[in-house]
């Protein structure tokens, strides 16, 4: 939106401040965005450290790496506009150009798409893995991991050309010193971007119901199948329904409200629960994928279990308790 600048001005100068009735939506989305980007990044970057220590089977989790990649970004955005906006509540500038804003927006679009994307490939690599392991394992080939790479890239690429031509006529307009996306960035540009991210959620459910029924079919078809590989593919299930569930209820169920509620009376509240689940999406989900899986557990407890141990260990050092080379310990 424009500014009247002789009205902010004028209001200025009588020690009003024209963004002043903008004081607390600014201060709340402070507080949330550094809550939402401190879990994004902690989460995420706890996963990849679990997925570095399995060295032996990291090949097997390229798109999970890819994940917790984007969802970092999407988290360092969060913190970013955490930070700009503290800066504009202490110094009250009269008015920003909307260049100067659009400079966090494709962190946030390209980790949100990637994101998405991210998991899809995840819920297809789980399929595979149901259905056929001979040609699961023929896709951890360095040839077809390169074509799913750029597959992945794909919709996060086209969605950022969107959101860049979608405002390229007003970058040079004035708006609100906060940067909120609604003042800029049209309309048009978020149904595409939440349909985007809706039809990926929707396809990811999709697969990953799949992968729940074959897996299904399988048991009740092979009763000759020895004990463990039964209780293996009991897991597996439990793991896609729990997946399946973490999905619909993060990014699907907000993304589909988002776009079709607009004319409820309601429509404040919703925007608020859509957008506190949109902001808790990029940690929930890595944290949900690692509390079901129970081999990322163990290695997320031998984390924190080294981790206190050297805190514990430095502590005696430092009250000379101990010798460190009599208590040196590997992590």
């Amino acid at each position: 939106m424009d500014i009247q600048n002789n009205n902010s001005q004028s209001e200025y100068l009588n020690d009003t401040w024209p963004w002043q009735s903008q004081h607390d939506e600014a201060l709340l989305t402070v507080l949330l965005y550094f809550l939402f980007g401190f879990l994004a990044v902690f989460s995420n970057i706890t996963l990849l450290r679990i997925l570095y220590r399995l060295k032996n089977v990291q090949n097997d989790y390229m798109s999970l790496r890819a994940l917790a990649i984007g969802c970092i970004i999407y988290g360092a955005a969060f913190i970013y506009i955490a930070v700009y906006r503290s800066v504009i509540l202490y110094c009250k500038p009269l008015s920003i150009s909307i260049s100067v804003c659009i400079i966090y927006v494709p962190f946030f679009i390209g980790g949100d798409t990637a994101c998405a994307c991210s998991v899809l490939l995840i819920s297809v690599e789980r399929f595979l893995a149901a259905t056929t392991v001979d040609l699961y394992k023929k896709l951890q080939s360095p040839k077809w991991r390169r074509i799913a790479i750029i597959t992945l890239c794909i919709f996060p690429m086209a969605d950022l050309v969107y959101s860049c031509t979608s405002t390229t006529h007003t970058l040079n307009e004035i708006t609100s010193p906060f940067c909120f996306t609604e003042d800029f960035m049209p309309n048009v540009y978020y149904d595409f971007h939440l349909t985007l991210v809706l039809s990926i959620g929707l396809a990811t459910c999709i697969v990953f119901a799949l992968s729940f029924l074959v897996m299904k079919f399988r048991k009740s078809t092979s009763a000759g199948v020895d004990t463990v590989r039964h209780r293996r593919e009991a897991i597996v299930t439990k793991r896609l329904v729990q997946l399946l569930l973490v999905k619909a209820v993060i990014q699907i169920i907000p993304s589909a409200i988002y776009i079709y509620a607009r004319e409820l009376t309601l429509w404040e509240i919703i925007k608020t629960y859509v957008w506190i689940l949109q902001g808790l999406n990029q940690s929930v989900f890595a944290a949900a994928y690692v509390c079901i899986d129970s081999t990322f557990r163990k290695e997320m407890k031998k984390i924190f279990t080294c981790r206190t141990h050297v805190i514990s260990m430095n502590h005696d050092i430092a009250s000379s308790k101990v010798n460190p080379s009599a208590e040196s310990h590997k992590c």
